[in-house]
């Protein structure tokens, strides 16, 4: 398989990959750690594991383009910036909803869509299962332990990660189902 480097050295996982060969990348099995996320890894995740829910679906694929994902990153940005979850933003009139910030980030190559949409999520990058813990710091490393301190509980691997988002956008109740 060919891997396309991008000019900052890391991979391009969207030229070169598609459904099958995207979930053989070997970090798809790392766990998390939460200082040092690799965030083009992980959204690639998360964009593969949605077409995986499409074809399943047997709907169309979403295509990949760099410009809705800059607005993707953008809106994520804003949202931790500002301490928002929404998908309107409430401070910057630029970025306000999503044909504000697709058309801020406007460029001769990006031409319109069929249609658009969003999707957000706010998980914790540890997979608690909903119950409480603790962190404690052992050698240098923050590990996380059941309240009790006996079970250990591990971050989520980005494909466990990815696909937890994906499954919680899929089993939303209020979720517009008319793709």
């Amino acid at each position: 398989m060919k891997i396309v480097r991008v000019n900052n050295g890391k991979t391009n996982y969207y030229m070169g990959f598609n459904l099958v060969t995207f979930f053989n990348v070997s970090g798809l099995n790392n766990r998390i750690v939460k200082d040092e996320i690799d965030f083009d890894l992980l959204n690639a995740a998360i964009f593969y594991c949605t077409n995986n829910e499409r074809n399943r679906l047997n709907l169309p694929l979403c295509d990949f383009h760099d410009k809705l994902l800059d607005s993707s990153v953008l809106h994520s940005l804003q949202m931790k910036l500002h301490n928002f979850f929404s998908h309107e933003n409430p401070i910057d009139n630029r970025y306000r909803n999503l044909d504000n910030r697709i058309n801020t980030l406007k460029s001769n190559t990006f031409n319109g869509f069929y249609c658009i949409g969003e999707n957000i999520a706010d998980y914790p990058v540890i997979n608690s299962k909903g119950k409480s813990f603790i962190v404690k710091n052992i050698i240098n490393s923050q590990r996380y332990f059941s309240v009790d301190g006996l079970c250990e509980i591990h971050p989520y691997t980005y494909i466990e990660f990815a696909t937890t988002v994906v499954g919680g956008w899929m089993n939303y109740q209020g979720i517009d189902r008319t793709y």
